[in-house]
């Protein structure tokens, strides 16, 4: 009786978690634009997506690189270069994946998705790459002020 009151519990406790989830919105991916940055196709049009929540380094010379170096004081040379090891990071995890999944939450003042993309890993088993580039060291949290959310 305990063994089937547990196994009723946990697979309750399971299936809860997808319960409650916002959908995910599958794209084809296309390319990597920078470490923040990605190109998608859904419905033979192409989108740009901006990963939610982080901010890389640039991977080209240009007013915002000036500003992240004097922010981090270091060079703008350095930070292109970090910019460019952001991009290459991002490209080797979604590796060969043709198939991306997104979670929308807006989209900014240059016509791009606000968005965490999703990859498939092991069966259902999705990574986060917002988290996982944040992770690597390369990119900062970002918060749009002002956003508004879609949920």
């Amino acid at each position: 009786m305990k063994t089937k009151l547990l196994l009723c519990f946990f697979s309750l406790l399971f299936i809860s978690q997808y319960a409650f989830c916002t959908p995910l919105l599958p794209v084809d991916f296309e390319y990597v634009v920078d470490g923040d940055t990605i190109q998608v196709n859904s419905n033979k049009s192409s989108y740009r997506v901006r990963l939610y929540g982080i901010d890389c380094f640039e991977a080209k010379q240009n007013n915002r690189s000036a500003k992240q170096a004097k922010y981090f004081n270091i060079t703008e040379d350095q930070v292109v270069c970090n910019g460019i090891k952001a991009r290459e990071i991002l490209k080797d995890k979604i590796g060969q994946q043709h198939k991306l999944f997104l979670k929308v939450y807006s989209v900014d003042h240059y016509g791009r998705m606000i968005a965490e993309p999703y990859i498939t890993d092991f069966l259902f088993f999705k990574t986060n790459l917002s988290r996982y580039m944040n992770k690597s060291g390369l990119c900062s949290t970002y918060v749009w002020k002002g956003m508004k959310t879609k949920n």
